[in-house]
């Protein structure tokens, strides 16, 4: 199955952009400039339908909604150290996948 990329997230701060592989079922990340492009991998066998991403930045935190589990995967930025947090007692809703940009230093 293909890549089939879906939600993205930037940081602006360390100037990388996130996207999810669906087919592939893994994490991607690379320079906003589209260069050095590096798999995160499956935060540790966990994703199984991921269709939603958020980051949190100030924490250095990446937030999953995966679909086929109905669960949220957190795990650092750099993919180490998933968690799954479970179905948070529910559905998931992928419209609560935004977390607040951070502010930009000016």
């Amino acid at each position: 199955m293909g890549a089939r990329p879906r939600a993205i997230q930037i940081d602006p701060v360390a100037n990388k952009v996130y996207w999810i592989e669906y087919g592939r079922r893994r994490i991607m990340r690379a320079n906003l400039d589209g260069s050095g492009a590096v798999s995160l991998g499956d935060l540790g066998g966990l994703l199984d339908s991921p269709l939603g991403i958020a980051l949190d930045l100030s924490a250095g935190k990446m937030y999953i909604a995966n679909y086929g589990d109905n669960n949220i995967i957190r795990a650092n930025l750099d993919g180490t150290n998933p968690e799954d947090l479970g179905d948070l007692g529910g559905n998931l809703d992928l419209s609560l996948i935004h977390i607040s940009e951070p502010t930009r230093p000016y």
